[in-house]
């Protein structure tokens, strides 16, 4: 009975139980379009990471997919984003990770990204007040006040 109704269950999306917490998103299959995303924890090594799209991802056994594809930030010109919990990077603009392969973050930290080609939250990051400011153009000689 059991091996049946796991059978029939296979494949099938997993939804949130009643203490909120999630299970996967989409079933074992996600097709992500151009500048879309997922978060995916891998459950061997207790560490999560990012799949950008284009892609065809198949789920594994020990894989769990935390959110559903999710759009990249895209900052237009004279635009700002603050992001909570950054990724380190290096002087070339590389991702540093751990020797499991997990980003790095600076935890508390805060990092002001400017126009620059989409990009994804990698996990721990965070847009502040999801949303994304125009940047203040101050006339020819005028100058702010600072308190």
């Amino acid at each position: 009975f059991f091996s049946s109704l796991l059978m029939a269950t296979k494949g099938l999306p997993r939804r949130s139980d009643e203490s909120g917490s999630s299970e996967d998103f989409g079933g074992d299959v996600v097709r992500l379009k151009p500048y879309q995303y997922i978060h995916v924890h891998d459950n061997n090594s207790n560490c999560s990471h990012v799949i950008l799209g284009p892609a065809t991802f198949t789920r594994q056994e020990h894989e769990h997919i935390l959110n559903q594809p999710q759009q990249c930030i895209a900052i237009p010109p004279r635009h700002y984003c603050v992001v909570e919990n950054p990724v380190i990077r290096t002087s070339t603009g590389e991702l540093v990770k751990d020797k499991h392969g997990q980003a790095k973050v600076r935890l508390g930290d805060k990092e002001i990204r400017l126009h620059q080609e989409p990009f994804p939250l990698y996990p721990q990051e965070v847009l502040v007040n999801h949303e994304i400011l125009p940047l203040r153009v101050l006339a020819p000689n005028t100058a702010l006040r600072l308190k």
